[in-house]
């Protein structure tokens, strides 16, 4: 089966990235409820990469602004979600659960984001947990596409890097995936100049999936993957999780035929609604790590906070959505 391939990327000049970092930081920093703003990643590859900027809030302040939702182009291509951003009381506690490990200072006042205490030991558990729970939705993300026969591309090459990173919390430096990912960057840096053909994006797709599932079967076994009673289970709106011996998506409703699908956007959206999927794991919900469940706790306690008073930014980077009931 050939895929259809959508979100395919769009150059724009570095330039206009820093253009458009320069007058986001001017806007949130004149609200006067701004702390500090910073960038987290990097601008490897204009056009595919997007913006990730966190912002720091004041204490005890509540905004109703989202400020990504009515920007124009070139700027509502680069910013592709809503901004990451909490108060700083939440702040300075997430990093040790998210990873996001470098902050670019863009403007405001620094707050102390990298100070925090888990031990190397607890470190690592948090590491493995973390990297598990992007290779799930990144393979469960890809499946859904796989399933209607439609893939997005730049997502795809958005997110290959990140993948890379997520092997290495592993440890799993060879293997399918790893030659998978390694490929897939080389199309990534090389689109602008000689895109790769659908045949071979297809294979790649095809690869990516069986290289992701065989990569989470093998890092459960090796390293547990634990879900406390108290998750989040619907993961969004069509996309449940459920506790299952062997790592499977499970589609139900009506497929539409791809001819179909792919001549009307109405159809495809139609489609969409017309499904719905279960993730099913090797869930372990016992002998959960303490730290573990003290990042539960945090990352909840950060969404509860966000809901309530910055409904317009994410709170902090996840893969999973097990923390948050209210999709």
């Amino acid at each position: 089966m050939s895929y259809h391939f959508i979100d395919i990327p769009k150059f724009v000049p570095v330039e206009s990235y820093h253009t458009a970092i320069d007058r986001m930081v001017k806007h949130l920093l004149s609200t006067g409820i701004v702390k500090g703003v910073y960038q987290v990643g990097g601008i490897t590859s204009p056009g595919i990469s997007d913006i990730d900027l966190y912002v720091v809030f004041e204490n005890d302040i509540s905004s109703l602004a989202n400020p990504v939702k009515d920007l124009s182009y070139p700027d509502n291509y680069l910013f592709t979600h809503r901004l990451f951003g909490t108060c700083e009381e939440n702040a300075v506690k997430l990093e040790q659960f998210t990873f996001f490990s470098k902050y670019n200072f863009l403007g405001g006042n620094e707050s102390a984001l990298l100070n925090y205490s888990a031990s190397e030991e607890e470190t690592s558990i948090l590491k493995h947990q973390i990297a598990l729970e992007y290779l799930i939705k990144a393979w469960y993300s890809n499946a859904i596409g796989m399933e209607f026969g439609t893939v997005k591309l730049r997502n795809l090459l958005l997110h290959a890097k990140a993948i890379k990173l997520d092997l290495e919390f592993l440890g799993i430096r060879e293997g399918n995936l790893v030659s998978n990912i390694a490929e897939i960057l080389e199309v990534r840096s090389a689109w602008f100049q000689k895109p790769a053909s659908a045949k071979t994006l297809t294979r790649l797709v095809k690869e990516y999936d069986a290289g992701l599932a065989e990569e989470i079967r093998n890092a459960i076994s090796r390293f547990g993957f634990f879900v406390p009673d108290n998750a989040n289970f619907q993961l969004s709106k069509r996309i449940d999780l459920r506790t299952l011996e062997q790592l499977q998506l499970i589609r139900n409703g009506l497929l539409l035929p791809n001819a179909l699908t792919r001549l009307s956007g109405k159809l495809f959206k139609m489609q969409n609604k017309l499904n719905s999927f279960s993730v099913g794991i090797p869930i372990s919900k016992n002998n959960i790590p303490p730290i573990l469940l003290e990042r539960q706790r945090q990352m909840k306690t950060a969404f509860a906070y966000n809901h309530a008073h910055l409904p317009g930014f994410l709170c902090t980077g996840h893969g999973m959505n097990i923390f948050d009931k209210e999709n």
